[in-house]
């Protein structure tokens, strides 16, 4: 019998960011790549429940984050955006400049005359808790030492002391309020930036008082003893030596490669061992005075407060704070690209076969404008155009490619990256290779058809329709998060709604050749830098990588021909049988029925989002009912459920019965 199995389809979208938030800046909060997205290796953060990517496995959903993660566009700041600030005489209340795009209307903001930033989004979801996070704009790329990890460790430091908070009291306060270290209270270093989070269990007056209070204590008050410093040093050097994996080794060599002369790898946020040895009081004093000032400070409070109250409860515990630091100045660095195609190789036992194709680009520094939105949005729709080709090849090749990948993204703010990958059996990298390649070059001459185009449109516009729809079921914690992704990415933050509208009236008007046009615009480039990871044992060089790259350019190819679509062969499942109703628990008021053919139903109401349906298909007894020689099906089944289609279907037959359909299924 197989395993405990349970298929959720769901009926909305993810509530952490909206739909074209997570598509256009960095699908990674969707499809995500490793090397990029290593973020619990390339930022420092505290027990957060991330998703470890593995290189061997690019194609990855999270609902998570991001780091990236995450932005939208603006519409006339001078009528919307003003509506909700408080102090619209000063140019730099807002952190993006004047736009075409919209600000949200449930955010409120307000610059203190000391130059702090406060952002007020009101929110009951949940109900009566708070979420605060508080963004310091500088991060590992201020950092001056040979050795990356000063900004890592002065973000320790914040639970080690400050003026009114003896060294361990911290903790101890938090606890008094109900929050866990780690689960409510939180800290994370990037590159640009370092935030520090509280989730409030509850929004009364005291506890939001108490919240404040620390982040002032960290954002100015911190003493930075020299025998504090001595006792994090052993604390933060094993969380070094914890994460300096596989992972990060590959993402050191990928970015060396991909990413030359940015030598932004150097600065990773984690730190090195060497780095940290070389923090003393006099550097982590120096940085703390210079970058932790009230103009590079922004306080976000989503929660259900009011938001007047709360402006004036942050000005009460803020407006003193008068320090003038230093400029963050732009990171200087640039990629060199390019100027014929390039191979590198990484080599080790425990990665899988594994070919990346990266078409760099500079970076569009345009502000963030409506026309901007709508050309990364017809971007990524080709893109996936050209995904669902490379998944239905994959699907149909029994197992030799896996996880094709197709994006175009923003790498650590210094190169964009046109990316294609697939993942191919042991020692098989040469057919990934001639796969990416052609794939690629047959869209470019030949561009897609107005059938995969609006297949690509049909499944997006479902999932904004959703997401709008879904608005009221966001968490505080997603907008608290979303604003600070939004911040450091100088990015306007709309709404669902408006992402919903921009999409239907820009965007699903456009005809298909203006879709393969933008696709050729950023695809046509002929100079990859070509990145493949295989066994030690394997005879591939980079010599042997570029040969079959030409040897793959000199083939022909021709128009792409897609299958013809088939109707559904399950259209009746007999006649509907009857259920009798069972029980209705005390607890959880949980409804159960059981069908005249033995099938139990249980129906659980909820007021967690609304217009959302999960349904939860359990089968057998787990897997304590599997012999012995079964027991694979327990890591298996999970995957074959979805990959083996049904007996008259095969998977590629139901991805295109089902495009643009309003379920979204998951296995869990």
């Amino acid at each position: 019998m197989f395993s405990q199995t349970s298929v959720i389809v769901k009926k909305v979208c993810t509530e952490r960011y909206s739909v074209l938030r997570c598509l256009l800046v960095d699908f990674v909060s969707y499809v995500s790549k490793v090397y990029v997205m290593c973020y619990m290796l390339v930022t420092k953060t505290n027990d957060r429940d991330l998703t470890m990517y593995r290189p061997q496995a690019p194609q990855i959903l999270v609902k998570r984050f991001k780091t990236y993660f995450a932005a939208l566009l603006l519409v006339l700041l001078s009528f919307a955006a003003v509506a909700h600030v408080e102090t619209p005489d000063r140019k730099d209340t807002l952190w993006f400049k004047p736009s075409d795009l919209p600000l949200s209307e449930k955010i409120h903001v307000k610059q203190l005359d000391n130059g702090m930033r406060v952002v007020v989004i009101q929110n009951s979801k949940p109900k009566k808790t708070i979420s605060i996070r508080m963004r310091i704009g500088a991060g590992s790329l201020q950092e001056t030492g040979k050795q990356p990890g000063l900004a890592h460790f002065l973000e320790h430091m914040a639970f080690n002391g400050s003026t009114h908070v003896p060294e361990g009291d911290m903790i101890q306060i938090l606890e008094r309020h109900g929050l866990s270290f780690g689960k409510d209270s939180n800290a994370e270093t990037g590159f640009q930036q370092t935030v520090y989070m509280l989730d409030l269990p509850t929004n009364d007056q005291e506890t939001l008082s108490t919240a404040l209070f620390l982040m002032r204590e960290t954002a100015s008050e911190l003493t930075l003893e020299k025998d504090a410093i001595a006792r994090e040093l052993p604390v933060i050097s094993s969380e070094v030596r914890e994460r300096t994996t596989l992972d990060l080794r590959i993402l050191k060599d990928w970015s060396s490669y991909v990413l030359q002369g940015a030598n932004i790898i150097d600065r990773i946020p984690l730190g090195t061992l060497e780095g940290m040895k070389a923090v003393n009081q006099s550097r982590l004093k120096a940085f703390y005075h210079n970058y932790y000032t009230p103009n590079h400070t922004t306080i976000v409070i989503a929660g259900d407060v009011d938001v007047q109250s709360v402006f004036t409860m942050v000005e009460k515990q803020f407006a003193s704070w008068d320090s003038k630091g230093q400029d963050t100045a732009p990171y200087a660095k640039q990629v060199t690209f390019p100027t014929s195609a390039e191979a590198r190789v990484f080599k080790d036992s425990n990665v899988t076969t594994h070919v990346e194709l990266n078409y760099l680009e500079p970076i569009n520094r345009a502000p963030d404008s409506r026309a901007k939105r709508v050309d990364e949005f017809m971007l990524h729709i080709a893109n996936q155009a050209l995904q669902y080709r490379l998944e239905t090849m994959a699907f149909s090749s029994q197992g030799e490619l896996l996880s094709p990948y197709v994006g175009s993204y923003n790498q650590f703010d210094v190169v964009t990256s046109n990316q294609l990958s697939v993942a191919t059996k042991a020692g098989q990298w040469q057919a990934g290779v001639n796969m990416l390649e052609s794939s690629l070059r047959q869209a470019v001459k030949y561009g897609f058809s107005d059938q995969e185009i609006q297949r690509q449109l049909d499944k997006y516009h479902t999932l904004l329709k959703l997401d709008a729809q879904a608005t009221k079921d966001t968490l505080s914690s997603s907008y608290a998060a979303g604003i600070v992704s939004d911040i450091n990415n100088k990015m306007v933050s709309t709404s669902n709604e408006f992402a919903l509208s921009l999409f239907e009236s820009d965007v699903l008007s456009k005809d298909t050749a203006s879709f393969n046009q933008i696709f050729n615009q950023h695809w046509s480039n002929p100079y990859p830098r070509i990145y493949v990871m295989d066994k030690p044992e394997s005879n591939v060089t980079a010599e042997t990588v570029l040969e079959a790259y030409k040897n793959s350019e000199s083939t022909p190819v021709t128009s792409y021909v897609e299958a013809d679509k088939v109707a559904f062969a399950y259209q009746n499942f007999g006649k509907p049988g009857k259920a009798k109703l069972v029980e209705k628990t005390a607890f959880g008021d949980v409804t159960r029925y059981r069908f005249n053919n033995g099938v139990y139903l249980n129906v659980k109401p909820t007021e967690f989002e609304s217009n959302a349906v999960y349904i939860s298909i359990r089968v057998g007894k787990g897997k304590l009912d599997l012999a012995k020689k079964e027991a694979a099906l327990a890591t298996l089944f999970d995957s074959a459920f979805i990959a083996g289609g049904l007996e008259k279907h095969d998977i590629n037959d139901l991805r295109a019965i089902f495009s643009g359909d309003k379920l979204v299924p998951a296995i869990t």
